[in-house]
This record gives C-alpha cells, structure tokens and sequence, in this order.
C-alpha cells in the first residue's frame, strides 16, 4: 500500500499535474484517483473493471423519437417543480439504514430532524433509490434525472457550445503518460489524452444540468457523502464551485493517510481543484489532522471537525440495547469467505463462549445463505452467530451490544471507537490503515495471519469480556447544524 501512495506522490513532484486542464476541468485529482485504486485493485489480483460499458441493444427510430419526446417533458416538468432549498445533499443506498421501518441515511436525516431542516433541503440520491425511505417530498433520483436531461438534448447540440472553449492544457502529460507503460493494463485504465478529452467533455456536459438546477434552487451549500469516483458528482462539484456555492465533503468513512482522495495534495492551484470540493467536515480529530496537514497550505480550503451525527442521534433518542453485552461483532469487507474467516478465527469462534456478529459489507461478494453453509462446513454451530445486512440493523445500535470489535480494515472501527467499544485489527492492511488509531491497549492489532494469533487474539477477548466499555472514550457532541456553517 505504501509504495502506491509513494509512487503516486512523486507523480505529483515530477510533473505539473496542478496545470493539467481540458475543457476547464481539472483532470488530476481523476487521475490521481484512478490510478491509486487501480493500483489497489491489482495488489488484489482482481482485474480491473471497465466502466459505464455499452449496449449492443438498438431501440427503432420511432422508439427513440418517442422516447426523446418523453424525457424532453420529463426533463420541464422536474426543473418546473423544483423549490428553493438552502441545502442540497448528495447521498446513496448504502448510506441508509432501516431505523423503525424506513431507510434513514445515517449522517443527514440526524441533522435534518435534529434541526427541522425538512423544508430546506434536497436530498439527491446519486445511485439507485430506494423505496421507503424517511423525507420522500426532499428526495430526487438523480441516475433517473440525468438520463432523462442527456437524452433531451441528443439532438441540441446548441447548448453544448455553452461548454468552455479554453484549450487543452496538458503540459508534459504525454510523457507523463508514457512513464507509466509498466502498469499492467494501462489502456483499461482510459487516463490517455483522448480518453481524459471525452471524459472533460462529457463533465461539461453533466455540469450544464448541474447548473440548471442550482438556479432553481440557489442553494448556499452542497453536501456530499461520497466526492469521488462518480462522474456525475465531479461534475455537480465543478458545476457548484463555477457558479460560487459551497461545496463541501461529509466524512462518509475512514480518512486516513493511505487513501489518495483525502491525502497529501502536494501540488493545488491556489484556488483548488475545481472537481474537488472546498471544505472537509470530519467525524473525529485525527481525520480532521490527516486533512488539514495538507488542506491549511491552500487558502481556498477549510477543515472542521463537526462529530458524527447518527452516533449522537442514537444517543440522543435512548435506543437501548436488551442484549448482555456478551456479544462480538465482526465487520466484514469484500473479502472471499476463505480469506474472511481463516482458520484461527474460525477455531475462535467454535471455542470462545460468546455470540458473534457477522455485518456483511455493504457490497458483500456473498449474501447470508452462503456464509450460512461455510460456516456450517466448517463445523460452527448456528447458535453461535447471527448475521446482519448492513442496511437492515443500524451498526450503533449492534455495537451498543458488544464488547469488543474484529476487523480486517473497516471503517466501522471509527464508530466502533466513538463509541467505547474496542476493537482488534487482524489485516495487515488495516494496520497500515488506522495505524494513528492503534494503541495497543483499546485499537489492537493482532495479525490473524501469525501463529500465535489464536492466543493472541484469545487473550484479547478474554481481557476486555471482564472489562465495562470505556466510556471515558467517547466524545459527546451535539448533533451538528450544516446551515450555521458559512
């Protein structure tokens, strides 16, 4: 992991990525991007996954015409509708949760009913949208707004010649370019100049509904949960910081020293990145460091830590747990189920006498039934576990159950520490993930890997069973109020 972000840093000292432009879009915070979780990928032996490809399917020309009709009217009669918000948040599916019969999403809807925000804001869902969620009157599908915009103006290619005309600007980016022939499958990756020219593009394009929109609604803020690897939300970014609203990023997960969208930005322009929003707000203290090591050298960027709104917003409204307190969580990642449970752990679970909770990852490569059987093979008796979908039971409420936290290198050990529970790292990757949170006496990091890892692990267990969760650990803080913030 380290020698990518090295690698990817002396990208940044070589060249002059700042100056990198097309079409007026910045083009390396893509890249940059790209490359680190392509670079990520392979170290995983996965093979790189192309995007966005194209159906071979060819609808009839009266299909087509009929269709551009309807996503023309469609396209009126959502911008006609739209009302005067103060914010507009961007959110997906996998930020929401079930919270008493609805989808909640875990970090807006505490400030909005905290706040009675319910008037003064958008909330955009940037993928799929679920059914049943909390504030449906706020919710736009913006997969289904989008498509219906793109295909209206098929055939006006007169509002594309709003589109900045500034020329490509892309010194030394060719043998940039050529300095990375030694990446295995380098043109999956789409970072040549022609690719990065349809990709500037096709956020220009993006960006002319963005604005659109923002003038119905004159918006003072964006909020988003995710600000990078979507095309639409690089151009909603861009469109916001062109047009003078601010533009901020809501931690959404860790934010640590390894990950290339939230660290060491060694080279800016003085005004920032233009796809890249202007502020950070954070969970906790050393999130809030590792960004603002980098962020207080650009003046147009600003850094607060604001705390983590569902965290307070369980506390607040006394969800309490009837469980013992005997009970282990273990948050998975998409790890294969051979890798999730090695041997070691799987002889802890059989012999310790305590429940465990399997949270699957959101994008878990294998749902309960399979993991059901594999433990089953594996001779772990059913009574010993319960497994939870993400979604289905919210991750404060199961963590007020338990009394200690295994993980490979999930983010859930930040909510696992603001709320006193301690937790065990057993990946090698997540030592170097949260190695500013280990402390060897409440984050641990014991290598399931090891030999001695079943004792060593055992014993951890052991000693915190006896312990009350420390209290002392958490960090209350009211529930943030985003409209206060200039």
């Amino acid at each position: 992991m380290e020698q990518f972000v090295e690698k990817i840093l002396k990208f940044e000292e070589d060249w002059d990525v700042n100056t990198w432009r097309i079409y007026g879009v910045d083009i390396w915070p893509y890249v940059r991007i790209k490359l680190f979780f392509y670079f990520i990928q392979f170290s995983k032996e996965k093979s790189f996954q192309k995007l966005n490809p194209k159906s071979s399917k060819r609808k009839k020309t009266y299909g087509k015409i009929f269709s551009i009709c309807k996503a023309i009217v469609n396209t009126e009669l959502f911008f006609l509708g739209l009302k005067k918000k103060k914010i507009i948040f961007f959110g997906s599916y996998f930020h929401r949760t079930l919270q008493d019969g609805k989808f909640f999403n875990r970090f807006f809807d505490p400030m909005i009913l905290e706040h009675n925000l319910q008037n003064d804001v958008y909330l955009v869902e940037f993928q799929k949208t679920l059914n049943n969620c909390i504030h449906p009157e706020a919710i736009i599908s913006l997969v289904k707004q989008l498509r219906y915009f793109e295909l209206s103006t098929k055939f006006k290619d007169k509002l594309y010649k709003t589109i900045n005309p500034s020329s490509v600007s892309l010194k030394g980016y060719g043998d940039f370019y050529i300095s990375l022939n030694s990446i295995k499958n380098l043109d999956d990756l789409k970072i040549d100049e022609e690719n990065l020219i349809r990709w500037a593009y096709k956020i220009q394009v993006k960006s002319i509904f963005f604005k659109r929109f923002y003038s119905k609604v004159n918006p003072d803020k964006i909020i988003l949960l995710s600000s990078y690897g979507f095309d639409d939300l690089y151009a909603a970014i861009y469109a916001a910081n062109e047009l003078g609203i601010k533009t901020i990023d809501f931690q959404h997960g860790p934010q640590t020293n390894i990950n290339m969208a939230y660290t060491n930005w060694s080279k800016s322009p003085k005004s920032g990145f233009n796809i890249l929003p202007k502020a950070y707000w954070n969970w906790d203290t050393n999130s809030y460091n590792n960004i603002n090591k980098w962020a207080k050298n650009i003046d147009a960027i600003t850094v607060k830590k604001v705390g983590h709104p569902y965290l307070e917003w369980i506390r607040n409204n006394s969800y309490q747990s009837d469980a013992t307190g005997y009970t282990i969580i273990y948050s998975l990642q998409t790890l294969s189920l051979d890798k999730t449970f090695p041997f070691n752990l799987i002889r802890l679970i059989r012999d310790l006498n305590f429940t465990w909770v399997f949270r699957l990852h959101p994008r878990s490569p294998f749902g309960i039934d399979q993991l059901s059987e594999f433990l089953s093979d594996n001779h772990v008796n059913n009574k010993k576990y319960k497994i939870e979908a993400s979604n289905k039971v919210p991750l404060p409420i199961t963590l007020s159950k338990s009394f200690i936290h295994i993980t490979n290198y999930s983010g859930c050990l930040l909510e696992s520490n603001m709320m006193g529970v301690p937790s065990v790292i057993i990946h090698v990757l997540g030592k170097k993930l949260f190695h500013n949170y280990i402390d060897n006496d409440f984050i641990m990091y014991r290598n399931i890997q090891d030999n001695n890892s079943y004792t060593a692990i055992k014993e951890v267990i052991i000693k915190k069973s006896m312990l009350p969760n420390n209290k002392s650990q958490i960090e209350l803080m009211n529930i943030f109020n985003p409209l206060l913030e200039k």
